[in-house]
């Protein structure tokens, strides 16, 4: 519970010295609050109520977007939902453990999207939700720090501890870190001499760095520092002061040649789809590539050598998705403009690298549960003890 404590200490810190009540209601949450989203805790335990959610009854869409996936995606994904149950194995014993699909293969979509691109070292996710993109990126040496900002206490309890079974020490949480500078002192008899082992000393700089709306001065900070920013299911639903203020520091923290982007743009709680292209458009991002959900139609990289209609290739994509750059990147100038903002715009073949790299092996929901419980058996490497909650007989039984 010292994580819900701690944010909460926190934050009362932050509303005691922002400037203005405006700033902290700007990152309300209100759109989850209105549909009985449990976006306050009172114990860790009830964050377990919220393991899959968001992407309910998608496993077939994305399954479909993907286009079968790679035998090394295919490996990616068993051992994620593998870690993921052994995550709540550990950290929810009060409940049955679930295999979460429909969340996993969203992030797993998100994740191939991203190694798509030729730089992705550093990444910054906004808005994280289940948070499960830590159980790909852990394992993936080629990236090398992981940022991610949330504004609702649940998903960041539960990003909080996803973060810390994925990276252990190599994770840093803003709400939890101590001032380290800070030295106390005393001449009372007793206390022993300590020794001390600094962080930065042992571990350098941290993989994973988690962080909430009172910290965005941290990010506004890191000028030209993230090769991607994304944000996912959600620009739609921040206020309209929060998404300036998200924008404002992609703009400033985004390398010149990284890329913004976003796998679904939101429940349209804050206004209309195209009110948020007019928005993100002022904020001088270019389109590279735009798709609503559904079947989309592209021209395809051969129609440069021939008429533009003569080659036109159809995807289907599950969710909304956009990838943006900002002025300084080479597509900057011949993207720039509102119209791109429209389904079935893209820049370049890019694209393919990205979203649709080659077909692969199409997974159903039983294949994947096997393959998951197999790796499971193998994991924890015990026997299995029936428990029928009768007392002390079976735990005889299992020595």
């Amino acid at each position: 519970m010292s994580i819900i404590a701690d944010y909460r200490a926190q934050e009362s810190l932050a509303r005691s010295q922002i400037d203005s009540w405006r700033m902290a209601e700007s990152h309300n949450v209100d759109i989850f609050i209105r549909v009985g989203f449990p976006a306050r805790l009172n114990s860790t335990h009830e964050a377990g109520q919220i393991l899959d959610t968001m992407q309910e009854d998608r496993f077939e869409l994305f399954m479909q977007e993907l286009d079968g996936i790679t035998e090394e995606l295919h490996a990616n994904l068993v051992a994620a939902l593998v870690d993921s149950v052994i995550f709540q194995l550990q950290h929810f014993p009060k409940r049955r453990a679930l295999m979460p699909l429909s969340t996993m293969i969203s992030v797993l979509a998100l994740y191939r999207k991203i190694k798509g691109h030729a730089k992705h070292r550093r990444i910054l996710e906004v808005g994280a939700g289940c948070g499960y993109l830590p159980f790909l990126l852990a394992r993936d040496a080629s990236i090398e720090q992981y940022v991610s900002v949330e504004a609702c206490e649940a998903f960041y309890v539960l990003q909080h501890l996803v973060n810390k079974f994925c990276y252990g020490p190599h994770s840093v949480d803003l709400c939890e870190s101590a001032d380290l500078a800070k030295r106390y002192f005393s001449t009372r008899e007793g206390i022993d001499q300590r020794i001390y082992v600094d962080r930065a000393d042992v571990i350098g700089m941290p993989r994973a760095v988690h962080l909430s709306w009172w910290h965005l001065d941290t990010l506004y900070d890191k000028e030209g520092y993230f090769d991607i920013v994304t944000s996912n299911a959600n620009l739609n639903e921040l206020s309209r002061p929060a998404l300036r203020d998200y924008l404002t520091i992609f703009s400033r923290s985004l390398a010149e040649d990284g890329i913004f982007l976003v796998q679904c743009t939101g429940y349209t709680a804050s206004g209309t789809i195209e009110e948020l292209f007019d928005i993100i458009y002022k904020f001088q991002f270019a389109p590279i590539f735009c798709a609503l959900a559904g079947h989309v139609s592209f021209p395809s990289p051969r129609s440069r050598f021939s008429r533009p209609t003569a080659y036109m290739m159809e995807r289907f994509l599950a969710l909304n998705n956009i990838v943006m750059v900002k002025q300084g990147h080479p597509l900057f100038e011949r993207c720039y403009q509102r119209e791109n903002f429209r389904s079935g715009f893209c820049a370049g073949d890019f694209a393919e690298r990205m979203f649709w790299p080659g077909p692969g092996r199409q997974l159903s929901r039983g294949e994947l549960e096997q393959e998951v419980r197999h790796q499971l058996k193998i994991r924890l490497g015990r026997t299995a003890v029936p428990w029928d909650g009768a007392g002390h007989d079976l735990l005889l039984a299992a020595k």
